[in-house]
């Protein structure tokens, strides 16, 4: 008899336990499957916008991706611009990069898409700053300096191609300086580049500071400032600057063409 009584009296109280256990169990899928849909939702937002951002860029630019390789040039329908060298040229013909040519640099606005691994890993467990935290010497949140949108080059592009004015032009992206300049230069040239010839970012100079980087691995890492290189005739140098006066595009002259095989000298 105490037995029965003791059952009943506690069957109440596990029902009630148990329905609350399968109520809570519900809500917590219902939460689940309601973050899973957010997630889900966002992700196609983002790419869609990814699309349609690249869709109006080549509709405002009214222009088709670049691609090169070895001072080649081809056309290839796409959103965005991936050249990594540049030369005036059809399709199959060789650069017309020579020896003399004056070497413009140019400026980047940021790190653009290059470095972005060793960049994280001295900001934010060597420097030990957050991401809003605002950095004196980069003058911005480190954040803010990761993020910065990379800038286009589309219409000094057109507009020394067009002119005549260069035999090419080098995108300063992975490898820098160092690895992407060879790509317009022809069998028998290299080029000498002097470095203090243009201002290095804030950005570089505090990585290099905080992960005591060398230069030849921070020249062959990140833009150090030069984002497109232009090789320019010397007979035709005047004409370019005022060209790109006119236009209002900051350039520096960082070098010339030499004799070389295809490689970068820093003076």
């Amino acid at each position: 008899m105490a037995s029965k009584l003791l059952q009943s009296s506690l069957t109440p109280a596990s029902a009630s336990f148990k329905a609350g256990v399968e109520r809570s169990g519900k809500q917590r899928m219902r939460k689940d499957s309601l973050v899973r849909f957010s997630a889900i939702v966002l992700a196609l937002l983002t790419a869609a916008s990814v699309v349609f951002a690249i869709i109006n860029w080549q509709k405002e630019s009214q222009y088709i991706t670049i691609t090169a390789t070895d001072g080649v040039w081809w056309r290839e329908h796409s959103g965005f611009l991936v050249a990594k060298g540049v030369v005036p040229a059809g399709p199959g013909e060789k650069a017309g990069v020579k020896v003399g040519d004056i070497v413009l640099g140019l400026p980047s606005n940021g790190l653009h898409t290059n470095g972005y691994a060793l960049a994280r890993k001295l900001l934010f467990e060597v420097g030990g700053y957050k991401p809003t935290q605002y950095v004196t010497a980069i003058k911005e949140k480190a954040g803010a300096a990761l993020m910065k949108t990379h800038r286009s080059y589309l219409h000094v592009i057109q507009k020394l191609v067009t002119a005549g004015m260069t035999t090419g032009m080098a995108h300063v992206t992975g490898g820098g300086i160092t690895e992407n300049l060879p790509r317009i230069l022809p069998k028998g040239t290299g080029a000498q580049i002097e470095l203090g010839s243009w201002p290095v970012l804030p950005i570089f100079e505090h990585l290099r500071e905080l992960g005591q980087v060398s230069q030849d691995e921070m020249m062959r890492t990140f833009n150090m400032g030069v984002g497109l290189i232009a090789a320019i005739p010397a007979a035709k140098f005047t004409k370019a600057k005022n060209l790109l006066d006119r236009a209002e595009e900051k350039f520096f002259v960082i070098g010339r063409v030499t004799k070389g095989e295809r490689r970068v000298q820093y003076t």
